[in-house]
């Protein structure tokens, strides 16, 4: 594997909380080991790809499920995948010297679906390691497992929901460990830009001639933000304003060039002595899945923010094509594990 093109990836630590103890002895691995061996179908539902699918309940053309998956008996490792069923590719076409070029979508070949998203994960125990994509983040992983381990297979208590909380990498900063952290700051943006009127056409054919007419749309908070997630920007926003329609009008009148900042700083308050790490531990539970730039903490050192602040991995993983390759992906993950163990970040 020294050979070929590799690419720079972040593995996330994730560890499941589960304070109700729903998932009683059995850990997140021995949970999601003895689902994967249920029968179903004459077979197992690891042997059948189609028993593993979970339709969105809003789209039920869209579907998650594990493919490819590994248990090596002290550990599971695996990716999930996201496809719309039935959904054509749109292709750009390049030909020489043109003021414009055709678009056109071609569905997908027979038995085949063109893949939306895939991430890649690794369960040690009730340790998690995730490589995120774009299309699919841990909340998915969370929503999948919970789905898997109660509504499919009934190996565990059907409130059980299953939370994959962050551990803070607070002494890369300096720190002495997550009981350094003396705040949370919950935060996100949205650009004036993104709220600008946008162009909407419709064709329309009046004679059988085609024509074009404009709509001029305003966006508002609810339908973007820069980071795509409109829920937190949006709650914190209609606290203060009272209401979608003032919050709308006051970011209609941004500048286009011009950036709002949304926070929220929790913390406690607590003369002479340290946050509780519980406390703090059920912070960070709450904005687990914020992306990195929405999330920041106040140390004793400083603060930290960014893609440092959650306990991460950095290693360079070999590439086939546009995909990482998925062995090498697990060797980066079994990489991550042993690092994080032989520094004292995590225990086994």
């Amino acid at each position: 594997m020294a050979g070929g093109e590799r690419r720079s990836v972040t593995i996330y630590y994730k560890r499941l909380a589960d304070d109700a103890n729903y998932l009683g002895d059995q850990t997140l691995e021995q949970a999601v080991r003895e689902a994967l061996n249920r029968p179903v179908e004459g077979a197992r539902i690891k042997d059948l790809w189609r028993a593993r699918c979970r339709a969105n309940p809003k789209d039920d053309r869209e579907n998650v499920f594990i493919n490819h998956h590994q248990d090596d008996g002290n550990l599971l490792f695996g990716d999930l995948v996201c496809f719309t069923q039935g959904r054509a590719q749109a292709l750009l076409a390049t030909p020489g010297d043109v003021d414009e070029v055709d678009v056109a979508q071609f569905p997908p070949p027979e038995r085949h679906e063109f893949l939306n998203s895939m991430m890649f994960w690794m369960l040690i125990g009730n340790h998690a390691f995730i490589i995120q994509s774009p299309g699919l983040r841990s909340e998915a992983l969370e929503v999948y497992f919970s789905w898997f381990l109660t509504v499919k297979t009934n190996v565990c208590d059907h409130r059980l929901q299953v939370i994959l909380a962050d551990e803070l990498n607070v002494a890369n900063a300096g720190g002495a460990g997550v009981e350094d952290v003396t705040s949370i700051v919950i935060g996100g943006r949205v650009t004036g830009q993104s709220l600008a009127a946008s162009d909407a056409r419709e064709v329309i054919q009046p004679g059988g001639v085609d024509a074009v007419r404009v709509r001029r749309e305003q966006r508002d908070l609810a339908e973007v933000t820069e980071a795509g997630d409109t829920g937190f920007a949006d709650r914190v926003l209609k606290a203060v304003y009272g209401d979608q329609e003032r919050v709308n009008a006051a970011l209609r009148a941004m500048p286009e060039d011009a950036t709002l900042k949304v926070s929220v700083k929790l913390g406690y308050e607590r003369p002479k002595k340290d946050l509780d790490r519980s406390a703090l531990r059920n912070l960070l539970i709450a904005a687990r899945n914020l992306p990195d730039s929405d999330l920041s903490a106040d140390t004793k050192s400083g603060k930290i923010k960014g893609d440092v602040i959650r306990l991460t991995y950095g290693p360079r993983v070999l590439v086939i094509g546009d995909l990482l390759d998925r062995n090498d992906v697990k060797r980066a993950m079994v990489e991550a594990y042993r690092n994080f163990i032989d520094n004292g970040r995590i225990e086994p």
